[in-house]
């Protein structure tokens, strides 16, 4: 049945006028896998607790209540959570999703966990599953982006009340930046870092936002300097800008000891859904403000890349070029916009510098300050896909046992354990 709809949808891409990704992104959303729960799937939590933001029976709609008198009114139903001695998963989900998937992929999350632990260790981890409105239509994803903000308020009181206990906090999709929002917000304490783990899996959150950047701007008018010496003068040097910045969620993610984040190209949810060119946005944390370049699509821009797509090359140069108009009355403002656009004609031959009338080069270099960040390829894990939902690798049990042992060794080696992530 999924390589008949596969061929249909290659079909239908080729032989009508549509765009195939939004062909691919329907087809995706309907061969999606939910979340299920295998039958033989032993007890092996401690603890398991599920908190819900949203009023029963609504997916978007927030409680009443301040984050402060939320937490407060939940105080008797986390206490077991601040007294508890093995690992603390929290699990946040992301976008369009149900309480009952986000329960079942904390828990399949916490069976694995549960199973690289020796027989003898009594630390059974606890798990914390925090729910929030995000179940808008899927052609509403700004507004489940005010939403994660919003909820990310709550998750930091709440964070706030379990300090004391070894956390790895887990977030899927959108989840990333309520998770990311709410350690912002978290007051850092003499524990440093506070929190033992961040993993971030297909995070909707940008990809410069976790990473730092140095850039230089420069702006010359070549035909203007052209001009300049064919009369004798010395040209204008044109103008040069640099400087250095730092992503919005930098220090949050300083908050915890390790940051593990998975990515994948052929994610058409975050492809579809992050991106200006599209019917959504990246949302306020966007990074450095790079230009398109005419021709491509603003989707390789830094400002317009999920985290869950990865960032290919952490040095980005372009050259923006804005040729001379036929009509040299038709300049009005050389800062601005020419009153022709009909500048832009593309030729098969670059323009030689008397026709360019402003030429802006940029030149980036983007780092990863934290000192255990690691990057998990999608891609690199077993088997082959054709319209796989790369958005939730969760809920298939291949890729999920692949991907879960592939961060538990991680932490394992950062941790210099033997096989387990016991409490100390």
């Amino acid at each position: 049945m999924r390589a008949f709809l596969a061929v249909i949808v290659l079909v239908l891409g080729v032989a009508l006028p549509f765009n195939l990704d939004v062909v691919k992104f329907v087809v995706v959303q309907a061969l999606s896998s939910p979340c299920r729960l295998p039958k033989n799937l032993s007890p092996n939590v401690d603890q398991f607790i599920s908190l819900d933001l949203r009023h029963a029976g609504s997916g978007t709609v927030f409680v009443s209540g301040e984050p402060a008198d939320w937490v407060r009114a939940n105080s008797d139903i986390l206490a077991p959570l601040r007294s508890g001695s093995g690992d603390l998963i929290v699990y946040i989900h992301g976008f369009l999703t149900s309480m009952g998937d986000a329960d079942c992929a904390a828990k399949l999350v916490a069976a694995e966990l549960a199973e690289r632990q020796p027989p003898e260790n009594s630390h059974k981890p606890d798990v914390l599953v925090f729910g929030w409105p995000g179940e808008t239509k899927a052609r509403q994803f700004s507004r489940a982006q005010t939403a994660a903000s919003q909820a990310a308020k709550y998750l930091a009181d709440l964070l706030s009340q379990l300090r004391k206990r070894r956390i790895i906090l887990i977030a899927h999709s959108l989840g990333a930046a309520v998770a990311m929002e709410a350690l912002s917000e978290v007051p850092q304490t003499a524990e440093n870092p506070s929190f033992h783990a961040i993993i971030l899996i297909q995070g909707a959150i940008p990809v410069a936002s976790l990473r730092t950047w140095s850039y230089k701007i420069t702006v010359r008018f070549p035909a203007a300097e052209t001009h300049d010496r064919i009369a004798g003068r010395k040209p204008h040097p044109g103008y040069i800008e640099e400087g250095e910045g730092v992503g919005c969620y930098v220090e949050a993610a300083r908050k915890a000891r390790h940051l593990i984040v998975t990515r994948s190209a052929d994610d058409i949810t975050l492809s579809r859904m992050y991106a200006t060119d599209e019917m959504f946005v990246p949302g306020l944390c966007q990074g450095p403000r790079v230009f398109p370049v005419e021709g491509e699509t603003v989707r390789t821009l830094p400002q317009t890349l999920a985290i869950g797509s990865g960032m290919d090359r952490e040095e980005t140069f372009r050259i923006h070029r804005e040729l001379m108009p036929e009509d040299p009355g038709a300049i009005s403002d050389p800062w601005g916009a020419p009153e022709n656009p009909g500048n832009f004609v593309p030729t098969l031959r670059p323009p030689d510098d008397s026709q360019v009338l402003l030429e802006r080069t940029e030149a980036y270099s983007f780092k990863i300050p934290h000192p255990s960040y690691h990057e998990i390829h999608l891609s690199s894990l077993s088997g082959w896909r054709p319209f796989f939902d790369w958005h939730s690798p969760l809920n298939y049990p291949t890729m999920r046992a692949d991907l879960l042992g592939q961060i538990w060794h991680i932490l394992d080696q950062r941790d210099g354990a033997a096989g387990q992530l016991a409490a100390p």
